[in-house]
C-alpha cells in the first residue's frame, strides 16, 4: 500500500510536468499491482490520451468502465477516447448519461458539446458549451467568498507596504574586505594588517 501511495504521488507529479510516457509507465505498474482499481485504469487511459496512444487508451478506459459502470467521470474518459477514435455516437450516448449523473460537472458538459458538434448537431453543441461555461463561471465565483477576497486584499496591501519600505532603505556604503595574511603570489602581497590605500574600478 505504501508503494502504491508513493506511486500515485509520483504519477501525479509526472502529469503536472506533462511527461506522459513516464506517467503511463507508472500507472501501468500500479494497475498490475491492483487490477481492480477503476480509478487507476481511468488515469492510465487519460495519460495515454494525452500521449496520443488512443488505441490503448480506449481499451483501458473500457476496463475502467467495466470495473465502475455508471461512474460519470470514468464514462467521460471513455467518451473522450471514443471521440478520439472516431466513434462519436457511442461517445455521445455516454456523455448524455454522464451529464445526467453529474449535471454540475463543466468538463463533462464541454465534452458533450464536442460530441454534439462531431455528430453534426451544431445548435446542440453551442447550447451545451454555453451551459458548461456558465457552470464553470459559477464554480469560480463560488470560490471567491468574502473571507477569501478580504484575505487576498490584505496580503496584497502587505506586499505593497513591504515593497515600499524596502525601496525607502538608503543605499549602504561599499565595504572592501580582503585577506591580509597569505603567501605572496606575484603582485599580490600580504599587508599583515597594515592599512593601505586601494583603488576600486567602478563600471
Amino acid at each position: 500500500p505504501g508503494d502504491l501511495l508513493i506511486g500515485r504521488h509520483l504519477a501525479g507529479r509526472l502529469i503536472q510536468l506533462q511527461r506522459w510516457s513516464e506517467a503511463e509507465a507508472q500507472y501501468q505498474w500500479m494497475v498490475e499491482k491492483t487490477p481492480n482499481d477503476a480509478a487507476l485504469w481511468n488515469n492510465l487511459a487519460l495519460v495515454q490520451l494525452k500521449g496520443g496512444r488512443t488505441g490503448m487508451a480506449l481499451a483501458n478506459a473500457r476496463q475502467a468502465t467495466a470495473l465502475a459502470p455508471g461512474a460519470p467521470l470514468i464514462a467521460d474518459t471513455l467518451a473522450v477516447a471514443l471521440l478520439a477514435t472516431g466513434d462519436e455516437q457511442e461517445a455521445l450516448s455516454l456523455l448524455r448519461g454522464a451529464r445526467q449523473s453529474a449535471p454540475q460537472n463543466a468538463t463533462i458538459g464541454l465534452h458533450l458539446a464536442q460530441a454534439l458538434s462531431a455528430t453534426g448537431d451544431t445548435q446542440g453543441a453551442i447550447a451545451a458549451l454555453q451551459k458548461a461555461q456558465r457552470k464553470r463561471q459559477a464554480i469560480v465565483s463560488g470560490l471567491q467568498i468574502p473571507e477569501r477576497q478580504a484575505k487576498r486584499k490584505k496580503l496584497q496591501a502587505d506586499v505593497a507596504a513591504t515593497t515600499k519600505e524596502l525601496k525607502a532603505i538608503p543605499a549602504g556604503q561599499m565595504v572592501y574586505a580582503a585577506a591580509t595574511d597569505f603567501k605572496t603570489q606575484g603582485n599580490f602581497k600580504p599587508t599583515k594588517g597594515k592599512p593601505r590605500t586601494i583603488k576600486v574600478l567602478h563600471r
